[in-house]
């Protein structure tokens, strides 16, 4: 299946009747994969409220997530990031009880956490009690004190003058994190670090190749902040680099978000920026990333491009053109006719891999699976040997998709050789699955995981 991320804004149009052809391809059954995030679930608890009608809207949300999704959830799980099938309302409320957490956090919140464990209850307060009385590096308590950078530094530790100790530190993180979620500090921050090095933001969006800008700056002025940033506990090592490389760029100005609080209308803040960072990341595992966002849509290429991401950035408009060129085809049969015949007036122009071997990666998906070709010659012949591959995809394959992609291949070859029709959960047995295999006018055609991933070989 194809996989698609959508950022939040697109849910939302789709939802309120703004994109119904998008809707209507996104349908399509047993064509595309499409899961929803955590951050997904942040984008919708940003807009909590205990309001009858505003929970009736919520609720609508998440109906409308389950309805496209089918339950599939991507989240960070310790260092890895985990697809599986999860409710998005237990989810959701999950969110609303923790999201109090980081109001008034201190070392009060951490002495709580130790002495409701029972293997650290009893030293909670001890430890606490010691490291609340430290005092701060007195190079940070000048710093703070100094007019060129007290006013980003006193943002970024707030009160911490007042209480110069790891205790005023805990708390002053604390109120920073809040902060920046409710206020507008983020862009006191911005704007220091531009200023600071002398970066106009309008010049840089139209800038080609934004961050090779910033790079330079950070080489003339020997520093780069990406050193002094702190590893996260969480998620992958590449998930992170693209969530700070895409929030490197709206510091700097690049296609930079609106920061604006308003009483009584929405919020503008930090946090929706972290939000859309996270849908960079998230959107990483798929192969296409649908936004109706400007900001996001130029921010999210750039970093991908940097990164060397191959998932491709779309606006709703570009993935209808791209999907009606590239991706619209309901008959499977017809679509590996027009394949074969790419590939026999098309091989010259395929990458060599050796003096045997040539592979190209297209812009369509042989049986909604398959993007990569290899071909070869065959070891005992003079014939040609196609192996089909997506250069996209993990060494392993979920039942969800697998199960289409076989009675796809079943609907052009029929019963494969062992009398086998449609698919069959029972196939599938501890995780190991045998492949399936057909013959076609005496043409032996393998579907099965090896080395590559998911295959499929003519030979």
């Amino acid at each position: 299946m194809i996989h698609v991320y959508l950022d939040w804004n697109v849910f939302v149009r789709m939802k309120n009747g703004l994109e119904d052809e998008l809707l209507r391809i996104l349908s399509t059954k047993d064509k595309f994969f499409i899961p929803y995030s955590t951050a997904h679930i942040s984008d919708i608890m940003s807009s909590f409220s205990n309001d009858e009608q505003q929970l009736k809207y919520i609720d609508e949300d998440l109906n409308f997530i389950i309805d496209l999704t089918k339950y599939w959830c991507i989240s960070t799980y310790k260092k890895e990031i985990k697809t599986d099938r999860s409710d998005p309302k237990l989810i959701f409320q999950q969110y609303v009880e923790d999201k109090d957490y980081m109001k008034g956090f201190g070392l009060d919140t951490i002495t709580e956490a130790l002495e409701g464990d029972e293997l650290t209850s009893g030293i909670g307060n001890s430890i606490i009690n010691v490291l609340g009385n430290m005092p701060m590096p007195p190079e940070l308590l000048e710093a703070l004190n100094n007019p060129e950078v007290s006013e980003v530094l006193n943002v970024l530790f707030p009160d911490l003058k007042n209480n110069p100790t790891m205790g005023g530190f805990f708390q002053s993180f604390g109120k920073m994190y809040e902060n920046f979620n409710n206020s507008e500090d983020w862009k006191v921050v911005r704007e220091y670090s531009q200023k600071h090095l002398n970066i106009n933001p309008d010049r840089l969006s139209n800038m080609e190749n934004p961050m090779d800008f910033v790079n330079a700056l950070f080489e003339q002025n020997n520093t780069d902040i990406r050193k002094h940033l702190p590893k996260p506990v969480v998620g992958p090592d590449w998930y992170n680099d693209i969530t700070n490389e895409y929030l490197m760029l709206d510091m700097f100005g690049f296609f930079q978000d609106t920061i604006k609080v308003r009483d009584g209308k929405q919020k503008k803040t930090f946090s929706n920026t972290t939000q859309d960072a996270f849908h960079c990341g998230f959107a990483a595992t798929s192969y296409y990333y649908i936004t109706a966002d400007d900001k996001t849509y130029n921010k999210t290429k750039q970093v991908y491009k940097k990164l060397g991401i191959r998932t491709e950035v779309f606006k709703p408009n570009e993935f209808i053109e791209h999907y009606n060129k590239q991706l619209n085809y309901t008959d499977p049969e017809v679509h590996l006719s027009h394949s074969i015949n790419f590939i026999q007036h098309c091989i010259d122009d395929f990458n060599s891999i050796d003096e045997n071997s040539k592979v190209y990666i297209w812009g369509t998906y042989l049986f909604d699976m398959f993007n990569t070709i290899e071909v070869s010659r065959n070891e005992n012949s003079d014939s040609l040997v196609i192996k089909l591959m997506n250069c996209y995809q993990p060494n392993y394959v979920s039942l969800y998709e697998l199960e289409p992609l076989v009675n796809k291949l079943f609907a052009v070859y029929g019963d494969d050789k062992n009398g086998m029709s449609e698919f069959k959960n029972e196939e599938v047995n501890n995780y190991s699955w045998g492949g399936r295999c057909w013959e076609n006018k005496n043409i032996l055609i393998q579907l099965k995981m090896d080395d590559d991933g998911l295959t499929l070989k003519f030979q």
